[in-house]
């Protein structure tokens, strides 16, 4: 059993002996994208803060034969110590320390996802959005050397000899008519593209 599941195991084993069992509410387990929440009916005994739950340990089961069994079966290694096994075996499987809250008269635990998956995939778009905006800069520079190479030529030509569907060069024409460097000359059926920059040659 890995890191990820024994914390798994142990928030959710700690809200079957710490729950209170006069609600009638339901223990949850509540999955999402970036974290999994364990909901445990009840808020926790007066005694016991939440802030504190990491520095002082304390153990006072709402069902005492319920904590027995789990300790006879070897599930809880000690009573008082199993928020800060959680938080060890967090830092373990490199996840964020779990939370502890109180809400909606509910006891909840949440486990925060890996941040470096979230690196990861930060680093992964990153350089896909990089690629395709060289991939565009380079097509658009291609066919503005075109035009200076080949003044007057209808959008159609130009895309038949760069070898590219005529909607990408549409929107490369947009992307130049907008910066102001290059014009559409003459009538929609005899006319065509002018460049309105310096060619710098190669």
């Amino acid at each position: 059993m890995n890191d990820g599941s024994i914390q798994s195991l142990q928030a959710v084993i700690n809200a079957l002996v710490h729950r209170d069992y006069t609600d009638a509410g339901n223990i949850q387990v509540r999955l999402f994208d970036n974290r999994l929440e364990i909901w445990s009916p009840g808020l926790l005994p007066k005694e016991i803060k939440v802030d504190k739950l990491l520095t002082e340990s304390r153990s006072i089961p709402r069902n005492r034969k319920l904590a027995f069994l789990f300790y006879h079966h070897r599930l809880i290694e000690n009573w008082g110590t199993g928020f800060i096994r959680m938080d060890a075996h967090c830092k373990l499987n490199g996840n964020p320390q779990p939370l502890f809250e109180e809400k909606s008269g509910a006891f909840v635990i949440t486990f925060l996802k890996q941040a470096l998956n979230e690196g990861i995939n930060e680093g992964i778009n990153e350089g896909i959005n990089e690629g395709i905006n060289e991939g565009i800069n380079e097509g658009i520079n291609r066919l503005i050397s075109l035009i200076h190479e080949m003044p007057g030529y209808r959008g159609s030509y130009l895309a038949k000899k760069m070898n590219i569907p005529y909607k990408t060069l549409e929107r490369w024409v947009a992307i130049l008519k907008e910066q102001g460097k290059i014009e559409y000359r003459g009538s929609k059926k005899t006319g065509g593209y002018f460049s309105l920059i310096p060619h710098s040659g190669r």
